[in-house]
């Protein structure tokens, strides 16, 4: 297929979706600099926020995943309400349920995947005839999906569910972590001359464009970013050869996402701020970041790189972007000195603009080690394959669900 760039002289004529997870665990966590309560949200950063997570019952009604999200421990408001009061500063923003989702490997039949589409018809038709007879707004059908070739054939009928999905969000990272016993990218832009066979189609561009060619609409597509990066201990390589490919195992937990191989954005910050060894490479052919420091190889998003995706996105036309997750970008800006929430504020700021001069074609090989507002990145701890499938419907008249 042609992966020729787009240009879209509409692009400004809507605003870009820009879809954020709140993770409800995060307000949960005992270290303030970890820690994310809905209040902590700034209720104009996103368009949408995705609740991860709710549960599905046997009897096919919602749950709450933790007893606090319906209800507040000592009797106040639970995190499903505290997140909904973000819409008293913002009317436009739309809440939605966030829910856990099947796969082969994960025990679903193989015939799920026309029951699949079933269900997506059924609930739109559902969402139109409630919106109907009941004069509201029709609640949103999303979904959060595969990026990978292999799994979007197995799992959807592509052209099918996109005529009944509101959009769908591409859950494009988790291309490489440490169960590939070797150094990757968590989220390519493009592929890498020379790449083995097994990972050349393993980008954002080339999954994007899988589910154009097989008959979704572009408008419908939001590109996947996220606020982590993924982290790898090498076995002795000599700096020369510190680079992509090269055999190594998960990093060392860190201190606030105690996840071995897995960085948040402001832990990133931290490791550059305090190791002076710690260096920021730019893969020209990829179009993102990494970092070598000794052993230490880190493949993230910073600042530079979302800003180049966002110009991806609007000259192909796709229809917005979706971040996992609120809680692994620096909050305050206090860590990376870049504002609050620099990930999510890079997207929007790019998405925002009403001119576009994009010249990311033209960046040249970075290993500048100060900390600018291109020199940063997130990490978080999701596999690609352990998102969320998503349908939004709206409980207590406020909140969308998506599962």
């Amino acid at each position: 297929s042609s992966q020729n760039c787009r240009n879209d002289s509409s692009e400004n004529s809507f605003v870009y979706r820009r879809v954020c997870y709140f993770a409800n665990w995060a307000a949960k966590r005992h270290d303030n600099i970890s820690r994310l309560t809905p209040e902590d949200i700034d209720p104009f950063l996103c368009t949408h926020i995705n609740f991860a997570f709710a549960k599905v019952l046997e009897s096919l009604a919602l749950a709450p995943y933790e007893e606090d999200d319906a209800h507040g421990w000592t009797g106040g408001p639970g995190m499903y309400e505290r997140v909904i009061k973000l819409k008293e500063k913002n009317p436009n923003l739309r809440i939605l349920l966030s829910e856990y989702p099947g796969a082969k490997d994960q025990g679903a039949e193989a015939h799920t995947k026309r029951g699949y589409t079933k269900l997506v018809k059924k609930l739109s038709r559902t969402f139109e005839k409630e919106a109907s007879l009941t004069g509201k707004e029709k609640l949103l059908l999303t979904c959060a999906t595969a990026a990978a070739r292999h799994r979007i054939e197995a799992g959807y009928e592509v052209k099918e569910i996109c005529e009944y999905f509101d959009f769908i969000s591409v859950m494009t990272y988790d291309y490489h972590g440490s169960w590939d016993g070797k150094t990757g990218h968590n989220s390519p832009l493009y592929g890498m001359k020379k790449e083995p066979k097994k990972f050349r189609e393993w980008n954002v561009n080339n999954s994007m464009y899988v589910w154009m060619d097989k008959g979704c609409p572009r408008e419908k597509l939001n590109i996947g970013l996220s606020a982590y990066g993924r982290a790898f201990s090498l076995y002795g390589e000599k700096p020369t050869k510190r680079k992509i490919g090269v055999k190594a195992s998960a990093a060392e937990a860190g201190q606030y996402t105690r996840e071995a191989g897995v960085l948040a954005y402001y832990e990133i910050c931290e490791i550059l701020q305090k190791d002076s060894s710690a260096r920021i490479f730019w893969h020209k052919q990829m179009s993102v970041p990494y970092i070598s420091k000794s052993s230490l190889w880190i493949g993230f998003d910073n600042i530079r790189s979302i800003t180049v995706k966002m110009k991806y996105l609007k000259r192909e036309g796709f229809g917005g972007v979706i971040i996992w997750s609120l809680d692994l970008d620096d909050k305050t800006g206090e860590i990376c000195h870049e504002g609050p929430f620099p990930i999510f504020n890079a997207a929007k700021r790019e998405l925002s603009k009403i001119t576009d001069n994009d010249d990311e074609t033209n960046d040249e090989c970075s290993e500048n080690k100060t900390l600018t507002s291109s020199d940063h990145s997130n990490n978080s701890s999701i596999k690609n394959n352990h998102h969320p499938y998503s349908i939004s419907k709206k409980i207590f008249d406020h909140l969308d669900i998506f599962i």
